[in-house]
């Protein structure tokens, strides 16, 4: 059997051939970068592997993995609590994370602290009438 190394060298040497005219042409002004800031670092953890404060200032609970060790952050009143399809307050999360498992929820943490910024639960809201 032959090795596919060549072929792929080959097709990686194209390949910047290709894209290094567009790369930097003489004359032109340097690229502009922009600064985003800090990013939030999102994850993604499950409804059996969370424990949801009991009141709007506390700390929310999960793990990585069903066998990794728990982290632990931190919710203020301005942390939101999001469904798929509407935000929520935090007695209407609970309630989506008990009834609605097994879900998947993303959780939004400032970069330089434990701080939660956002929870959002894979689950449609009941829309009050």
């Amino acid at each position: 059997m032959k090795s596919a190394t060549p072929l792929l060298t080959a097709l990686f040497a194209a390949a910047l051939a290709i894209g290094a005219p567009t790369v930097a042409h003489a004359g032109s002004p340097p690229p502009r970068v922009v600064v985003l800031g800090d990013v939030d670092r999102v994850l993604e953890s499950h409804t059996s592997l969370l424990l949801l404060p009991a009141s709007a200032t506390g700390t929310i609970s999960t793990r990585p993995c069903p066998t990794c060790a728990p982290l632990t952050f931190s919710v203020t009143e301005q942390t939101r609590y999001l469904a798929r399809n509407r935000e929520v307050t935090l007695a209407e999360f609970r309630t989506l994370a008990a009834t609605k498992a097994p879900a998947s929820v993303n959780i939004s943490v400032e970069r330089k602290t434990p701080l939660v910024r956002y929870l959002w639960i894979d689950a449609d809201a009941p829309v009050s009438r």
